[in-house]
């Protein structure tokens, strides 16, 4: 266990926020003081995996790129909205949460008093899951990645994730002794086998074997299916994502796709 790791435990409210977004990662942020002592709200600590039962495992990935960032500031809308709310609060939200906004949406809140006056310091939410935006990550190159990144981050359900593949060309290794297009690379691990898949031909990593070929979303999908053992789709996204999806869910979401189109 890393001394940041230490820094971040899991708590109740993490752990019924994870139940939401199975098989996805759960971003920390944690408040915390700068060098003049100011309240700050960190970017994001790091982020734990949670299972395909939506609990929280002990696997905990730093953040190489964290770094502080401001507490959200007063604005005058927000002052003038405090007029109508003594002694509420008021929310800022993450701009990337669609309406209504989820309490995981919730950055943190300002406390206003009896007389419609902001005041206090900023209150950070326990429950907040940053947003690809809010967390500095870098602009999806594709729709695939843009899901992948809605995700990990649980703005969005993981199936839609596996839509967008079927719609998508993804970049797969390739193997020099076979005629391109008429295989898959397969990658054992365990009981099972993995397919290597990238998102655009400028992402492939510079140090694999320098043969690649391209499939729809659709062909792997039947691909895969028709293989005599059981195979998973590893996709590789920015900054660092990885999403796995199983061969026969790939192939039974082709299926229904097919059946609405008919």
């Amino acid at each position: 266990m890393s001394d940041l790791q230490r820094n971040v435990p899991i708590t109740a409210a993490m752990r019924a926020q994870a139940q939401t977004s199975p098989n996805s990662w759960f971003p920390v942020v944690a408040p915390g003081t700068d060098e003049n002592g100011a309240l700050v709200l960190d970017a994001a600590l790091g982020r734990y995996r949670i299972d395909d039962q939506g609990r929280i495992t002990d696997e905990f990935v730093p953040n190489a790129r964290y770094r502080p960032l401001q507490v959200p500031p007063l604005t005058p809308e927000m002052q003038e909205t405090a007029k109508s709310r003594p002694g509420g609060w008021i929310e800022v939200l993450d701009p990337m949460y669609p309406e209504p906004v989820p309490p995981a949406g919730a950055i943190g809140r300002y406390p206003v008093d009896q007389a419609g006056v902001v005041s206090g310091d900023f209150q950070v939410n326990p429950a907040y899951r940053p947003s690809p935006l809010t967390l500095g990550w870098p602009a999806p190159r594709t729709e695939v990645e843009a899901a992948m990144q809605m995700a990990h981050t649980g703005l969005l359900d993981k199936d839609e994730v596996v839509v967008a593949v079927l719609a998508s060309a993804l970049v797969l290794p390739a193997d020099p002794a076979r005629g391109l297009r008429e295989h898959l690379v397969l990658r054992k691990e365990g009981d099972r086998s993995t397919v290597d898949a990238f998102l655009t031909e400028d992402a492939v990593p510079g140090d694999w074997p320098p043969h690649w070929q391209q499939f729809t979303g659709l062909e792997i999908a039947v691909l895969i299916n028709g293989l005599a053992e059981p195979a998973d789709l590893l996709l590789y996204g920015q900054p660092d994502l990885q999403v796995r999806i199983r061969g026969d869910v790939l192939a039974t979401r082709l299926q229904e796709v097919l059946a609405v189109s008919q």
